[in-house]
This record gives structure tokens, C-alpha cells and sequence, in this order.
């Protein structure tokens, strides 16, 4: 009998290539709130380097400012952060930001990445208006992922509530 690699290849085989398997992508604009300056360029850097466009804030002040005034297809939110960039700045929880913009009626989608990972602090997150949770450590992969999906069902639904008011 012979053996498996004294046979020819099979020519149809080997002139296929694999399938793509990475995901489609899209653009997107992203808020990252992040005060670790290392955790900050490497998400900033990796998220760009898939085509997104990232603005990067690293305390409270700068990213409500920034959500208040540009338009964002998703937030990247740390929940410990400074109150401001100031040297002698308190400690404040990015929950009030998420909160704030919830009460004004902002509906973009928020990734919550956090060291507080106990079940009671993620409830917390989510009660408070974020849409999903991840808690650090986290892959770089998992969170594009993540973040692919909110969009993608906030794409969805505008779609679908703009074609429901068309009809009204």
C-alpha cells in the first residue's frame, strides 16, 4: 500500500488558497478613554492600524468635552480616571461620564474596559448605560470584536428605525 506522500498532490488542492477569514471591517471613529498612557497607545495604536480613526483622552474633562462636540461611532471607557489633566487632579468614575451622556440622550455605543471585573461592578456598568463590559486583561482581538458588533447592531437599528418613520 503506498504511503500518503508518495501520492502526486492533488493539483486542485494545492492551487486553492485558504479562505480570508478575518472579519469584514469598517471604519470607525472611536472615543478611547484611557489615563494609562502604555494601555492607551497600544488599543490607540491597534485600532488604528485596522483603519480606525482613534481620539484618545486620558482623563474626565477631555472626553466629555470631546463626546459633547464630535460625533462617535463607539467609546472605549476606562471607569477609574483623573477629573481633569491637571498635576493635583482627583480621581473620578467614568460611570458619571457614561451617565451624563446616557441623560442626554446619546446612544452610542460603549465598550466598558476596566480593572473593577467583579460581577457586581459589571451590573453596575451595564444598569449605568454601557453596552457591553470587558474587564482587564483583555485581547486586543476581542475588544476590535466587540467593538465591530455594537456598531454593527447600532448600524442596524438606525436603519431599521429610520425605515419604520419613513412609513409614519
Amino acid at each position: 500500500m503506498p504511503s500518503l506522500s508518495a501520492r502526486p498532490p492533488d493539483q486542485h488542492l494545492t492551487a486553492c488558497r485558504e479562505p480570508d477569514r478575518r472579519p469584514f471591517t469598517f471604519p470607525m471613529r472611536i472615543l478611547l478613554v484611557e489615563d494609562d498612557p502604555v494601555l492607551q497607545a497600544v488599543v490607540q495604536r491597534s485600532l488604528s492600524d485596522s483603519g480606525h480613526r482613534v481620539d484618545a483622552a486620558a482623563d474626565l474633562a477631555t472626553a466629555a468635552h470631546w463626546w459633547r462636540v464630535q460625533p462617535f461611532d463607539a467609546v472605549l471607557l476606562d471607569l477609574n480616571l483623573p477629573l481633569d489633566a491637571g498635576a493635583h487632579a482627583g480621581m473620578g468614575n467614568g460611570l458619571a461620564l457614561l451617565r451624563e451622556a446616557r441623560a442626554r440622550g446619546d446612544k452610542t455605543p460603549v465598550l466598558v474596559l476596566t480593572a473593577r471585573n467583579r460581577t457586581d461592578e459589571r451590573i453596575a456598568g451595564l444598569d449605568a448605560g454601557a453596552d457591553d463590559y470587558l474587564g482587564k486583561p483583555f485581547e486586543l482581538a476581542e475588544v476590535e470584536a466587540r467593538l465591530r458588533a455594537l456598531v454593527r447592531r447600532d448600524r442596524k437599528s438606525t436603519r431599521l428605525n429610520s425605515s419604520h418613520s419613513d412609513r409614519s
